[in-house]
């Protein structure tokens, strides 16, 4: 038995499922057929062997499709109760959407396994299968909650720190940074010099007790924002995802306002810039 599974998350859409059919139906031996066995979000499973009533599924919120087997195997095996034995041939091909609970799979994403007397025959089915789905249908990078949220609590950790110390070393880092300034408030016999060098010190460490209070407020949202940048990543770059029907429509509109906020996002950056060096250049 050879198994495979994709690290990537796949957009599996009409034209890439009719490919993979394709794929099948030219290595596969005579005697196979294959099947689609469709699972909805409605916990509706059915069976059939024909591509087009997979891709009518209308495919929307309440019907969504959540997961696609993809069986090839001998007709007379297919037809006994079970179909347990020995067979010549077996290929399963697995895809599992992410949106399913995590109680009927242990993960999303897809699998190929292939069993077949013709290990040379079963490796290069393998290797094509392999090729096509890894460059065009599994190959959408996935977030891992897990990750985000890891990433999230060592920012928080950061900045909590870093207003800690700000705050704590307040003192010491004022009379550093107006180290000079002291020296010739010490200097002049000016009364109002040294009070603008007072002035000046309790100036610098509210400003730093005000960095203070940022650096932990800004730690306490991003630690508690992690689960809201989770879900914002998975709406704007969603993966394991079954592109036909109303599904399609939506994935669509989805990669149209990522692409229309990347470029608005660009565009609004590239203006600071530009209205910051005019600001600089008038102002020198």
């Amino acid at each position: 038995m050879i198994f495979h599974e994709f690290e990537r998350g796949f957009c599996l859409t009409e034209e890439g499922l009719r490919r993979i059919q394709a794929i099948i139906k030219e290595r596969i031996p005579r005697d196979c057929i294959v099947t689609y066995v469709v699972t909805r979000g409605d916990a509706f499973t059915y069976r059939t062997k024909e591509i087009d009533d997979v891709l009518d599924e209308v495919n929307d919120a309440t019907r969504q499709v959540v997961a696609l087997e993809v069986e090839a195997q001998p007709e007379r095996v297919d037809r006994e109760e079970g179909g347990a034995g020995e067979v010549s041939f077996r290929l399963m091909l697995v895809f599992r959407s992410a949106r399913t609970s995590a109680s009927y799979w242990e993960h999303a994403g897809c699998t190929l396994e292939i069993q077949g007397a013709d290990r040379d025959a079963a490796y290069l089915m393998l290797s094509e299968l392999k090729n096509y789905i890894s460059s065009d249908v599994a190959n959408l990078r996935r977030f891992d909650k897990s990750n985000v949220e890891l990433f999230a609590a060592i920012i928080a950790l950061v900045l909590l720190l870093t207003g800690v110390a700000v705050y704590i070393l307040k003192p010491e880092f004022g009379a550093h940074v107006l180290a000079g300034a002291a020296q010739e408030a010490l200097k002049s016999t000016d009364i109002s010099e040294k009070l603008n060098y007072l002035i000046s010190v309790e100036a610098k460490r509210r400003s730093l007790s005000g960095l203070a209070v940022v650096c932990v407020l800004a730690g306490v949202v991003a630690f508690g924002s992690s689960a809201v940048v989770s879900k914002t990543l998975g709406r704007f770059f969603p993966t394991d995802i079954f592109a036909w029907g109303k599904r399609k429509q939506k994935y669509d509109s989805d990669v149209e306002l990522r692409g229309k906020l990347f470029w608005g996002l660009a565009v609004a950056f590239a203006v600071s810039i530009v209205a910051g060096v005019v600001v600089w250049r008038i102002t020198i």
